[in-house]
């Protein structure tokens, strides 16, 4: 899937286009839940997912987040979802989730979201955790 946003940027679930030294840059230095992660473990959690999505402008990383499969438990989740902070707002980071429910394992969220999640959203931009749901409720806007 290669999606055309607005303003030059897209999303591409091709995990050969992935970014790595940017995503672990971010994850490691810039994420309040995995700073210090190692390029090692950053780079084997990114070839076990599921399925990594990443937001680009002109080219270059600017989003990522990667989902779990977890299928003995059947269960998949969102992980290090980010947009960096120079390219947030404006709705880009929105990835539609279908009819799926989200589960939320972020440190400042818990629950399942029904609602597209927004990739970069944290626990200060309102209610919302990391992955945009709320409070353990279902979100319903």
């Amino acid at each position: 899937m290669r999606r055309e946003l607005d303003a030059g940027y897209e999303l591409d679930d091709d995990p050969a286009r992935v970014d790595r030294a940017e995503v672990h840059r971010f994850i490691s230095v810039e994420s309040y839940w995995a700073a210090g992660r190692s390029r090692a473990a950053m780079d084997g959690l990114i070839d076990r997912a599921a399925r990594t999505v990443g937001l680009y402008r002109d080219g270059a990383q600017v989003g990522f987040s990667r989902t779990v499969d977890v299928p003995d438990a059947g269960l998949v989740y969102l992980a290090d979802v980010y947009v960096h902070a120079d390219h947030r707002g404006g709705g880009r980071g929105v990835e539609p989730s279908g009819s799926r429910s989200w589960k939320d394992r972020s440190p400042s969220g818990a629950g399942s979201c029904t609602r597209p999640t927004r990739m970069g959203s944290t626990s200060g931009s309102g209610s919302t955790g990391a992955s945009g749901c709320s409070s353990g409720r279902p979100a319903t806007d």
